[in-house]
């Protein structure tokens, strides 16, 4: 049985990151071997198997953490909840606005949607792992009232549904009670290194 702490070889060789035993009360253990944890592990380790010996719950054994191994590393840290949102606010100024003829400047599509992905952006950059960055895929927004320079607008962006790979966003923009624009907005989680290899020409 290994001791606690100590690193895990697979076929002779270490882990990318280590594979890690400490102590397990008996009871918790139980409760692992009736949800079926001994045989996945068993298939994943065969090593493990042999050490746990037949019927799996009659060893008083320790708990198995997986960090960040190779191959089953998830792309985010964790993976934000449903409904977590992230907010901020923004004076408009000249430089976000577009001017018709005969019309004060005001807000301009692409600077709103640009707004709205960036709260978005904003919200995620605490679950991304290291070397990872947060592609816009897709935006379908409604831009249904106008903003003027100097005008205060809230920017949101409300986390509809998440996985390691993609989270889809309900997004928004407010001037007090006016909706300025609503509509939904998906990214997607990438390598930073693959998308710079993709992008050499």
């Amino acid at each position: 049985m290994p001791a606690n702490n100590e690193h895990l070889k697979i076929n002779g060789a270490r882990p990318h990151s280590a594979l890690r035993w400490t102590n397990f009360q008996e009871d918790r253990f139980s409760v692992l071997a009736r949800s079926g944890f001994c045989s996945g592990i068993s298939g994943l380790i065969p090593q493990v198997a042999a050490d746990m010996g037949s019927g799996c719950s009659k060893v008083r054994f320790s708990e198995f953490v997986l960090l960040r191994f190779s191959r089953l590393v998830k792309s985010m840290k964790s993976i934000p909840k449903v409904s977590q949102s992230h907010r901020f606010t923004k004076t408009i100024d000249e430089s976000l606005t577009i001017q018709f003829d005969g019309l004060p400047p005001v807000l301009s599509t692409p600077h709103l949607i640009w707004n709205l992905e960036t709260a978005a952006m904003e919200l995620l950059d605490e679950f991304l792992s290291d070397g990872e960055i947060s592609l816009g895929v897709h935006v379908d927004v409604e831009h249904l009232s106008a903003a003027l320079i100097g005008d205060s607008v809230q920017f949101r962006a409300t986390v509809v549904n998440a996985s390691e790979k993609e989270v889809l966003f309900r997004v928004d923009a407010t001037l007090a009670e006016t909706v300025v624009s609503r509509g939904l907005h998906r990214r997607r989680i990438v390598s930073i290194a693959s998308l710079r290899k993709r992008l050499q020409r």
